[in-house]
């Protein structure tokens, strides 16, 4: 079984350096297969502008395009789309460090000393699209999050569907859910089956059974309606502050 797996690897590999030779000396393939990286026909540090195969793990530094297997993991930027039961965009530091209050997570600095940019200009530890699988993470998210069971984006920009848990750390956008958080500041919907929260300032709207903001600028819709930083901290069924 493992020399035919490394027989498909051989021809893969031969096919992709034949079709464009030039990638040997540039790092970058159209196409890359993995079984489990390391066993995978180009380098984790290689960017994939194309089309990535994973059987089991594939990890790159960059996928730009259509990525698909079970677990699909870019330790840098992507981009396109992502269908995998696990994809993960970055190493997962950056939610962390927002929970832990941090003013900025280790990807807003890789903005702010300003390098690590990704192919076509989008920005390191970035995710831009959509991810689709029962588990999605990524460090900056600019697309749509898709899951069966949970979503993560430390810095969120776009929208998260999910059956039980949307998770994240700034965001704008929408989360759908049977529950929602926010450890930033939001601004956009939260809807809910059981509860939204928000720790920071939330302007714009929250549907569910408990919502709770530590500020708000916008409406909560739902049986128990908890602001903080209010005088009046608790509503039911409606509550509105402008």
């Amino acid at each position: 079984m493992q020399k035919r797996l490394t027989r498909i690897l051989v021809v893969v590999a031969g096919v992709v350096v034949a079709t464009q030779p030039s990638i040997l000396a540039s790092g970058i393939t159209p196409i890359q297969v993995s079984i489990w990286s390391p066993v995978q026909v180009f380098p984790a540090d290689w960017d994939v502008i194309g089309l990535r195969l994973n059987g089991f793990y594939g990890r790159n530094s960059r996928v730009y395009g259509l990525d698909v297997g079970l677990y699909n993991h870019v330790s840098v930027s992507g981009g396109g789309v992502a269908l995998g039961f696990n994809n993960t965009a970055c190493d997962g530091n950056a939610l962390e460090a927002t929970i832990l209050g941090e003013r900025a997570g280790r990807c807003q600095r890789y903005y702010r000393s300003g390098y690590g940019c990704g192919v076509f200009g989008v920005p390191s530890c970035s995710y831009c699209g959509l991810q689709a699988g029962m588990f999605n993470y990524a460090d900056r998210l600019r697309g749509v999050q898709c899951a069966i069971l949970g979503n993560q984006a430390a810095d969120m920009k776009g929208i998260q569907l999910s059956l039980l848990a949307n998770v994240a750390g700034n965001s704008a956008g929408l989360q759908c859910s049977f529950g929602n958080t926010a450890w930033g500041n939001m601004s956009g919907v939260q809807v809910g089956c059981a509860f939204n929260f928000c720790a920071g300032t939330m302007r714009g709207m929250q549907v569910s059974l408990l919502n709770y903001a530590r500020t708000l600028h916008g409406v909560q819709i739902g049986i128990a309606n908890i602001v903080k930083d209010s005088p009046v901290p608790f509503s039911p069924f409606l509550n509105a502050h402008f």
